[in-house]
């Protein structure tokens, strides 16, 4: 069994085939690779969740899913886009939920300032949906076939969202990679300012990709987390996250 295990969150929409790529570079690197579709995907007749008490129900699914893998592993967090809202909120504001320790978080796309994300993005929302995607969404041509279909995933209810979660961030105690595309949602503004809060962060920017950048550059996204991974396999033996 792998000494690492990479757990994959899927943002919204999208399900876990969203994160095809991921699963390959991890196998290539000879870790192992866990993910899952968030509750109630493509799944109208599953039980109706609240709006306001979806956030918490997901965090906790999140909790569970760490929990399944195997004690001698380690476990890294890669969550995209809302998948790494989830990270940094069962890292940041549950992470008594957690059974098990976790080593460290990549997050990318990761928008945890709504307003600022909201304001960033007030001219694009005005593109049509298709150019919308095409620029700031992934700008591989074509799309990935499982891909695409991933990005018709209809996500479970609708999770309301506060201004920023300056909190949330600020209480993460594990190493973390911030990504982002040049063209991506999330603005350059928006990870200076996060990493800033962060206690451990390193954050880098892939040039020519958009929001889903492990898709549309996936060398280039993977050697910049070789490179984070790298760093902590380098740690003193016994040293903390």
């Amino acid at each position: 069994m792998s000494a690492r295990i990479i757990v994959g969150v899927h943002g919204r929409p999208g399900n876990a085939r969203s994160l095809d790529d991921i699963g390959r570079w991890a196998a290539g690197r000879g870790d192992g690779f866990l993910t899952y579709d968030q509750y109630g995907v493509n799944r109208p007749d599953c039980q109706r969740i609240p709006d306001d008490t979806l956030l918490d129900h997901l965090v906790a699914e999140l909790a569970d899913v760490v929990g399944r893998v195997a004690p001698q592993s380690e476990v890294v967090l890669w969550g995209h886009s809302f998948g790494a809202m989830l990270c940094a909120h069962l890292l940041g504001r549950r992470p008594s939920a957690l059974a098990r320790p976790v080593a460290a978080a990549v997050l990318s796309g990761f928008c945890p300032r709504r307003r600022e994300f909201l304001d960033y993005n007030e001219s694009r929302l005005r593109l049509s949906k298709a150019e919308f995607d095409r620029r700031h969404l992934c700008r591989a041509d074509p799309w990935p076939e499982a891909f695409a279909r991933s990005m018709r995933a209809v996500p479970h209810g609708d999770v309301p969202l506060a201004d920023d979660y300056d909190d949330v961030v600020r209480a993460i105690d594990v190493p973390v990679l911030l990504l982002r595309g040049e063209h991506d949602i999330c603005s350059e503004a928006q990870q200076r300012e996060v990493t800033g809060l962060l206690r451990n962060a390193q954050a880098h920017a892939v040039t020519g990709a958009s929001h889903y950048l492990f898709v549309e550059d996936p060398d280039s996204t993977f050697a910049i987390a070789d490179g984070f991974l790298g760093g902590l396999d380098t740690r003193p033996s016994g040293a903390a996250p």
